[in-house]
């Protein structure tokens, strides 16, 4: 199939471009890091000097642009070369450059950290790498009263868990560094049925723990001079429903998990939340296959804006978080985008923090009044209601 002539895939080496690939895939992804791409050529015989010249050696620092849009800063990790003497080809694989906080293990003098919050302690992790984070929305400033790190946890681990207690979504920004948000961007473009949907898939489940059963979280406070045994040793706990709303009343299937690190009961809670909002993805996702790589409104399909879905065969005409895109291009099916979208679970504002009024729901950058004390208020010991109950 013929590829329109401003849909073009080109990487960029040290000044020298790259292009006329017979195949291509990249992903962008919400949620997940780091993002990817690989990109393939093939030649019949004879060699030709161009192919020959296709010189891409795995760690060379590279640039991905679709339709001369910037989509990956990153580098080579894999390639692979195949020949005889009719054919040859060359596959290209790599991804973003946050990848390296993947791979590294935090190097830190004392691999602990007290009364920071989580944009500060992801910064000091994130710059021996060479590597930044951006708020994309307001993010809580409650800040750890210690973070004690075990030797040997990986850069973007440690930052996924921190991340968790605060209600914090990860992602990759077009530099290749890390982004962090509450809540989605209202990206304003529409997808409908007959119009400029090519495919559209639909998967509606329900997990055991639906009903209103809950979900569980478990954990405990570190100690200081001023709280001790008891009141930090027994558990924080959070609790988290899945409202299954529109679906049948399922089974009383209550789920238990443990806090991955030391917090106080909104830290439990705001931890089951983030669990809860992840089951909500399983339950309910829509696969939307699109032509080209470009939006309606221009630019290409970004993770973390909310797209407008009208399809009556899906049943579905609301807004819903894009959590990942697909951008490929073949001479089967030509250009195309595959965009992965979830139901909306809400705003994030409340997990945001205030740190004058110590007080959970509040917006630091627009003051929206504040909902939740912090600390541990629920009573010592409680456990999830009996199955008899």
């Amino acid at each position: 199939m013929p590829f329109k002539a401003q849909e073009v895939a080109e990487v960029t080496i040290q000044g020298k471009r790259f292009r006329d690939w017979e195949s291509v895939i990249v992903r962008m992804e919400e949620g997940s890091v780091p993002n990817s791409f690989k990109l393939t050529v093939s030649e019949g015989a004879p060699l030709s000097k161009s192919f020959a010249a296709l010189q891409i050696k795995p760690g060379d620092r590279c640039t991905v642009t679709l339709a001369g849009e910037m989509a990956i800063t990153g580098y080579v990790e894999t390639r692979q070369v195949a020949y005889t003497a009719e054919q040859h080809g060359i596959e290209i694989v790599g991804h973003s450059k946050n990848k390296a906080a993947v791979d590294a293990s935090v190097m830190h003098k004392t691999m602990e950290f007290k009364d920071k919050s989580f944009m500060k302690i992801a910064t000091d992790l994130l710059k021996p790498l060479g590597l930044t984070i951006s708020a994309k929305t307001a993010i809580s400033e409650k800040p750890f009263p210690r973070v004690n790190i075990a030797h040997g946890t990986s850069v973007h681990e440690q930052i996924e868990t921190m991340a968790r207690l605060r209600g914090v979504t990860l992602g990759t920004d077009l530099q290749g560094n890390y982004t962090a948000r509450t809540s989605f961007e209202q990206g304003g473009d529409k997808l409908e049925e007959g119009k400029n949907i090519l495919e559209g898939r639909e998967t509606l489940t329900m997990s055991m723990s639906g009903g209103g059963s809950g979900n569980y979280n478990y954990g405990q406070q570190p100690g200081s001079n001023e709280k001790f045994g008891a009141k930090v040793a027994h558990d924080p706990q959070g609790k988290s429903t899945n409202s299954n709303k529109g679906l049948g009343p399922g089974l009383h299937a209550p789920n238990t998990s443990v806090v991955n690190m030391p917090g106080d009961k909104i830290d439990a809670k705001t931890n089951a939340d983030m669990e809860g909002d992840r089951r909500d993805y399983e339950k309910f996702e829509v696969t939307i296959v699109v032509q080209g790589w470009l939006k309606p409104s221009g630019g290409l399909w970004k993770p973390g804006e909310m797209v407008h879905v009208k399809s009556p065969m899906l049943i579905v005409d609301e807004k819903l978080k894009l959590m990942k895109a697909d951008f490929t291009q073949d001479n089967k099916s030509g250009t195309r985008t595959t965009l992965l979208l979830t139901k909306d679970t809400g705003d994030g504002s409340k997990y945001n923090y205030d740190p004058n009024t110590k007080t959970t729901g509040a917006d630091p950058k627009t003051g929206a009044p504040p909902a939740t004390p912090v600390g541990d208020t629920g009573a010592p010991g409680a456990r999830p209601p009996s199955l008899g109950e």
